[in-house]
């Protein structure tokens, strides 16, 4: 059965609109996770509020929707104001980068790396694979260049290198805007689906995490990160 990670959004009166993005993006084949098409629909209904809060915990998933997630962002009027409650990995963090303005807590933690993918087939698919990587990381790259204050030089080695930032890590190099007090939820990573995982965030044997992480990996020819 797959996992199912949908959307959900709290509307109080007096209080901007929240939209709980936790979990997977993007549907794959372990789990049905958030779409772009929700993240819209939600925006369309509060496109009237002022701000808008968007609570993060999420390992990644499809790169596609997640930067259809974050190109629809950009584009509300509504100020958007993301709070990285746990962690953000992967495509998450592209995410952030349509928002006008990010949280974290001192515990947060958050990864940038280069897309990685697998597909079955022949040596002219596997070029082209190569191709549509080298592509996507070009539009991750110029996503980051918009908030991160690296270089490009730097930023090409910490895409490469895997690297996790804790929030004032995040918030040294442009990822967050902005460092708050508080409890995070917990977050855990299993190392097998991760070139650099902090000691932190690993808890080996434990299958719920690893599924949970698996999930955001690229079958066949779909274009994760």
């Amino acid at each position: 059965m797959k996992a199912k990670n949908r959307l959900k959004v709290n509307a109080k009166a007096g209080s901007p609109p929240e939209i709980v993005l936790y979990g997977d993006i993007g549907d794959t084949m372990f789990s049905d996770g958030i779409t772009a098409t929700e993240i819209s629909k939600a925006l369309t209904i509060h496109r009237n509020a002022p701000e808008i809060h968007v609570r993060v915990n999420s390992a990644g998933g499809d790169v596609f929707e997640g930067l259809a997630i974050a190109n629809r962002f950009a584009a509300m009027k509504s100020k958007i104001v993301g709070f990285v409650d746990g962690y953000a990995a992967s495509i998450a963090t592209v995410i952030l980068m349509g928002m006008d303005k990010v949280f974290a807590f001192d515990s947060s933690l958050l990864m940038i790396h280069k897309p990685w993918a697998g597909q079955a087939g022949n040596a002219d698919d596997l070029r082209e694979l190569a191709v549509r990587l080298d592509q996507v990381e070009t539009a991750m790259t110029a996503m980051y260049s918009k908030k991160m204050t690296l270089t490009p030089e730097a930023l090409e080695r910490h895409l490469r290198d895997e690297t996790w930032y804790s929030g004032p890590e995040a918030l040294s190099v442009g990822l967050v805007d902005e460092l708050v007090e508080g409890e995070r939820i917990a977050a855990s990573l299993d190392r097998q689906w991760f070139t650099n995982p902090p000691q932190t965030v690993l808890q080996p044997g434990r299958a719920a995490v690893k599924a949970r992480v698996e999930r955001m990996r690229l079958h066949l020819s779909r274009g994760n990160v």
